[in-house]
């Protein structure tokens, strides 16, 4: 909305004077709120009909952790960006704190991320099982949950090769999603040491 207010304000400018006139009329009622801005980014279809996965005490972290990479793999499927969507429905509150809890604001972000980006439409990937470590809950915190996951690209030329993520998962103590567990954190293994220090 903001940038269709600038363009409006350049083309006002180069305008004739009653173009001007009329851009600036234009302007003044978006200022004023009357010219309706664009609506919110919605959730998926997918989601809203309730046929995607969504949190659920009955799943494993293992299992999570496949649906999540499996829906990034196939990011556009049925609809775009269905993927991210369906991560950030996974996501934990204090990820979605990142974002102000907004899903556009993580779609953009992921769409900006080339380390998050990678993991997006990848040709394979592979939860490497002898790296699954849960640790126990405290009085604090919920159980914890890390694997590491093996994505492949070899079709895309700006992401060859395969690529270590490092997937943590924390199980909810608190309703409505109490005893899911949900994605507390993704980092690249080869982007850790960066993220630590």
């Amino acid at each position: 909305y903001k940038r269709e207010v600038c363009v409006c304000v350049c083309v006002c400018v180069r305008g004739r004077r009653a173009g001007r006139r009329a851009m600036c009329t234009h302007l003044a009622r978006a200022m004023a709120g009357k010219v309706p801005s664009p609506p919110p980014r919605t959730r998926s279809t997918l989601l809203a009909s309730g046929s995607a996965p969504t949190p659920d005490p009955a799943l494993s972290p293992v299992e999570i952790v496949d649906i999540c990479q499996r829906a990034l793999q196939r990011n556009d499927f049925p609809e775009v960006d269905a993927g991210r969507e369906l991560n950030f429905a996974f996501a934990g509150d204090q990820l979605r704190a990142i974002w102000g809890g907004s899903m556009d604001e993580f779609v953009r972000w992921s769409k900006a991320n080339p380390v998050f980006e990678y993991m997006v439409d990848c040709d394979d990937f592979e939860i490497l099982e002898d790296t699954v470590e849960t640790n126990e809950g405290t009085p604090t915190r919920g159980s914890l949950t890390k694997m590491v996951v093996r994505v492949r690209n070899d079709s895309q030329p700006s992401k060859t090769g395969a690529r270590d993520y490092l997937w943590t998962l924390q199980q909810e103590r608190r309703p409505p999603k109490i005893g899911c567990w949900l994605l507390w954190q993704v980092i690249a293994v080869d982007k850790a040491l960066e993220l630590t220090v």
